[in-house]
């Protein structure tokens, strides 16, 4: 009895046709709160594409123009360690410390609104490409040990939050960001490049162990205030032929040389434990206050 049990069994699996599969993988997708129809097609898709016979156990999610409007569940996915979507009609992503997720794909998401990711240490690259939002932010509540490179082109961006998280570049290419915030992070590049990029507030606290800040004449043309606090390891700003009205410095204990020429700078004030060895305000429209705050400095080389 016991045998004629698995042939029934072994034959009914057999016998299921393509309709009656979709149903059953569906099925176990919504069981891990995946509702959304184009997503659960994308994914039983693919693994049908890769002979997996167990949906829940797909690795890449590779979805493009199938009219998907939300991710929910995605992080009940355990074994998935890639993520792509194009063109659909998500307007919010959250996914949140995800432990087999190594990349992050966002692309042409027009109606999209905002990212947010709690990253783990598995993740270490997260593409942003042509999109238009409110905030992208990540960050960790655990200590990460692996690095993370982000890269955003061709994009409008209000506000970039990044905290807690260990980067191993952070890359701008052709696109406007309102404010770059970064704060208890790990950057792990020598020097911060923007291309052709446009940033109005650019604000970095704890920072490490970036030692050059340095925005090209093509880039940052708008920014406009920078905030630069607690960096232990940054030795030169250079900023020259923006639109900076403001400057805070604080704590940057190896700073060498500050570069803020052609600019709109007024009033300037040194931070605590800073203390440049070469500062240039020229083209600058600085105040008579500022002018003789700075020539009370005589250890620094100032042009303005």
């Amino acid at each position: 009895m016991k045998y004629l049990l698995i042939i029934f069994t072994l034959l009914s699996t057999i016998a299921c046709t393509p309709e009656e599969d979709n149903i059953r993988q569906s099925e176990k997708l919504q069981e891990l709160g995946i509702n959304d129809n184009g997503l659960i097609e994308c994914i039983i898709t693919q693994a049908r594409k890769n002979d997996i016979s167990d949906v829940t156990k797909i690795q890449t999610v590779n979805c493009t123009d199938i009219d998907i409007s939300n991710l929910n569940g995605i992080n009940n996915l355990i074994h998935l360690t890639s993520i792509v979507l194009n063109e659909n009609k998500i307007e919010q992503i959250d996914i949140s410390s995800h432990a087999t997720l190594e990349f992050i794909g966002i692309y042409n998401q027009y109606e999209l609104s905002s990212i947010d990711i709690e990253a783990s240490d598995s993740i270490n690259s997260i593409n942003i490409h042509n999109v238009v939002l409110d905030y992208f932010w990540v960050n960790s509540s655990n200590e990460i040990d692996s690095a993370i490179s982000i890269d955003i082109r061709d994009s409008i961006i209000d506000e970039i939050r990044l905290s807690s998280v260990y980067l191993s570049s952070l890359n701008f290419s052709n696109s406007y960001l309102e404010s770059l915030k970064v704060k208890d992070a790990t950057l792990n590049t020598v020097s911060l490049y923007l291309y052709e990029s446009n940033i109005e507030l650019l604000k970095f606290d704890n920072v490490q162990p970036i030692d050059e800040i340095y925005f090209g004449e093509d880039s940052a043309y708008g920014l406009t205030t920078i905030t630069l606090s607690n960096m232990d390891n940054l030795k030169r700003i250079l900023l020259p032929s923006k639109n900076i009205e403001q400057v805070f410095l604080n704590n940057l204990p190896s700073i060498e040389s500050v570069i803020l020429f052609g600019n709109n700078i007024t009033n300037f004030k040194f931070g605590e434990n800073v203390m440049p060895s070469k500062i240039s305000f020229n083209n600058n429209p600085l105040s008579l206050e500022t002018i003789e705050y700075l020539n009370g400095f005589s250890e620094i080389e100032v042009a303005y």
